[in-house]
């Protein structure tokens, strides 16, 4: 059985894992490996921390986790847009779950959530973006009812200094008012 709660400063550390570990297992062979090596725990925890009151501050900003057996398995921000012509659009920041959870429903758990948050907080139409090639997670956001925008976009953000291409992700949008069951 999996819940889905409220973030709080005190799940950065566990955040942080599933953060490191999803973008591994799920990456693998999608980006660089360098990008992916040069992960680490224990400075994203120290990161999340220190970050923690401006990724909160704004009440349309929410984080979510997933929890299993008393441990979390699953993570999920959204808040406003990050692309000022997107103003009328929540977003799904990130959405992770354990390798051994995929398939075991916490992403949906936590994917309905978001949803709802984004509903609460006054939006109609959501947005997220795929990391291209990443079929698993098109395939599960396609079967809620999230749609391809066509829009493409190169995302540096990630380079660190490293001489890498950007990585290429796809955007997808969501009615937040149709039903998707």
């Amino acid at each position: 059985m999996v819940t889905v709660r409220a973030a709080t400063i005190e799940d950065c550390r566990a955040i942080a894992t599933v953060r490191v570990r999803t973008w591994r297992a799920a990456y693998r062979g999608l980006m660089d490996e360098r990008l992916l090596a040069r992960l680490d725990v224990d400075r994203e925890t120290e990161s999340r921390v220190q970050r923690w009151e401006e990724h909160t501050a704004d009440p349309l900003t929410a984080q979510f986790v997933a929890e299993g057996d008393g441990a979390v398995v699953g993570f999920a921000a959204v808040g406003p847009p990050l692309e000022p012509d997107l103003s009328d659009h929540g977003q799904v920041y990130g959405l992770y779950a354990l390798p051994e959870q995929w398939s075991r429903g916490v992403g949906h758990a936590l994917l309905l959530t978001a949803e709802q948050a984004l509903r609460d907080r006054g939006f109609h139409q959501a947005v997220l973006y795929v990391l291209d090639r990443n079929d698993r997670a098109a395939r599960f956001y396609g079967r809620h009812c999230w749609r391809e925008s066509g829009i493409t976009v190169a995302d540096d953000r990630f380079a660190g200094g490293l001489d890498v291409p950007a990585l290429v992700e796809h955007q997808r949008v969501r009615d937040l008012s149709e039903d998707c069951r």
